[in-house]
C-alpha cells in the first residue's frame, strides 16, 4: 500500500483545486459542507480505519512543526503518520 500528499490538485472535470465534484469523493465532499479539509480529515479517517484492520503490522508516528513530516515539501500533518513496520 503506497500512498502519498494529492492535497491541492486541480479537479479533472473542473479544473479547480479543492473541488471534488464528479469525483468518486464527491459524496463526502458533500457531507462535509463542500470543505476540502473536512472531507480530506474525514477520509483520512476512512483510510486509517482500512490500514488498522489489515493484518499487517504499521507504525504510527506524530510529529510536530519542528520535524516536517515530508521534509522535502515542508508538510507537517495533523495527526499521525503510519509507516508498514518491517
Amino acid at each position: 500500500m503506497n500512498t502519498s500528499i494529492e492535497g491541492g490538485q486541480e479537479n479533472p472535470h473542473t479544473g479547480v483545486k479543492g473541488d471534488w465534484s464528479g469525483t468518486p469523493f464527491h459524496a463526502i465532499y458533500v457531507a462535509c459542507g463542500l470543505s476540502e479539509h473536512l472531507a480530506g480529515m474525514f477520509y483520512g479517517n476512512v483510510w486509517k480505519k482500512i490500514i488498522i484492520e489489515r493484518d499487517e503490522a504499521w507504525v504510527g508516528i506524530r510529529f510536530d512543526a519542528s520535524r516536517p513530516t515530508f521534509t522535502s515539501k515542508g508538510i507537517v500533518l495533523a495527526g499521525k503518520t503510519y509507516f508498514p513496520a518491517q
